[in-house]
């Protein structure tokens, strides 16, 4: 793996933490971005991050939701829409997935400590 291609990877990488508040942009155009088949595309980025490109941007969708859960006074319907998911309740169960808590069981956590 050369130096290019991890700077190349990095470049998506910030373009897919850019548009978090967007639907997953696809494996292609983020190969092209990179000039790399979507392939090796995949290949590198999961080596270099340890996950596929497709969880990297859950992962860090949902670390947005949290901290704007963490630092804004906003409902689950409302940060749902805003982060572009189809259904409150997948919203809900990404969550959960990730924290072990719903949305709401996590903000009710934060205001009891």
């Amino acid at each position: 793996m050369s130096s290019e291609d991890v700077y190349r990877i990095n470049i998506t990488m910030e373009l897919l933490i850019q548009s978090l508040h967007d639907d997953f942009p696809g494996i292609e155009p983020l190969a092209k971005i990179a000039f790399m088949s979507p392939t090796k595309y995949k290949m590198l980025f999961k080596k270099i991050t340890g996950l596929s490109v497709k969880s990297f941007f859950i992962r860090n969708k949902i670390e947005l939701a949290k901290n704007l859960l963490e630092t804004e006074d906003t409902d689950v319907n409302e940060l749902s829409s805003r982060l572009n998911y189809q259904s409150v309740s997948y919203f809900i169960k990404r969550f959960k997935e990730y924290y072990g808590m719903t949305p709401k069981e996590f903000v009710k956590q934060l205001h009891s400590v």
